[in-house]
């Protein structure tokens, strides 16, 4: 099964994005809208994973969880990725706490390393891109991923406390992907990620 980690985002900070996004989904309608149920900030893509390995994530993602604090966040604007191609990907760009989610982005990277290493599994890679946090709010669908000045100034000025950390799985269907929450761990530490 198709395995990533991620951080939900809060029901009631889903309520207020949503509300955000609600003239854009009007005026866009040719975008693929994720679902706000589906709306979260992406730790690592595992990509297909067997049983075995996907035990091995839900360790790494428990005792990581048990590890960290949970993060304090602060939306900001409107972000297309990818920035040297053609933009597919919609997303609300993190200001305050991205620093802790690449933190503990990279923290789940090396523990996974390690339980895979110590148990003669390989995960897939993590790419070598920088690690941006975001929520993906919407991909490209029929028409091009284009926004108005209007829309591209227009900022989400919501705040959160990220309590939990899950790991999901992703199956891929005709209007879009569907998330299953297969573990979630509520962070219960009181210090930093590891180095």
């Amino acid at each position: 099964m198709r395995v990533f980690a991620a951080l939900p985002i809060p029901d009631d900070t889903r309520r207020g994005l949503t509300d955000f996004l609600s003239s854009l989904r009007r005026n866009h309608p040719d975008f693929r809208w994720v679902s706000p149920e589906n709306l979260h900030i992406t730790l690592a893509f595992l990509g297909e994973l067997d049983t075995f390995g996907l035990s091995l994530v839900e360790a790494a993602v428990s005792a990581l969880a048990a590890d960290a604090s949970p993060p304090a966040i602060q939306f900001l604007g409107l972000k297309t990725f990818p920035a040297k191609r053609e933009p597919s990907v919609l997303a609300v760009e993190i200001g305050k706490g991205a620093d802790e989610l690449a933190d503990l982005a990279a923290d789940l990277e090396s523990r996974l390393a390690r339980a895979g290493a110590a148990a003669g599994y390989s995960f897939r890679a993590a790419p070598e891109r920088r690690f941006t946090p975001h929520v993906t709010v919407a991909r490209r669908g029929r028409s091009r991923l284009l926004l108005s000045p209007d829309d591209t100034d227009r900022i989400f000025s919501g705040e959160a406390l990220l309590g939990r950390v899950c790991v999901f799985s992703s199956e891929l269907r005709r209007r879009g992907a569907v998330y299953t929450e297969l573990t979630g761990c509520v962070f219960t530490g009181t210090g930093d990620t590891l180095p």
